[in-house]
């Protein structure tokens, strides 16, 4: 089975990260036998960007949040 890995780094995006989200699992979805990881970069976010993050971590397994302080 192959591995997919998703990779989103997130500054102040808090309006458009669930969209996002959404989207790339329903593309995934139709993608038969395929395991796939999504991993969200929140670089230090001033908004609510993180915290969206991290719910979504909280409904699906596959997705891991890391938070750094702002890197430009």
């Amino acid at each position: 089975m192959d591995k997919i890995s998703v990779i989103v780094p997130c500054y102040n995006e808090e309006d458009t990260v669930r969209l996002f989200y959404d989207t790339v699992t329903q593309v995934a979805a139709s993608v038969p036998d395929t395991d796939w990881e999504f991993i969200f970069v929140d670089d230090g976010s001033a908004d609510g960007s993180g915290a969206v993050c991290d719910r979504c971590a909280q409904e699906d397994a596959r997705i891991r949040v890391f938070h750094t302080p702002n890197g430009g």
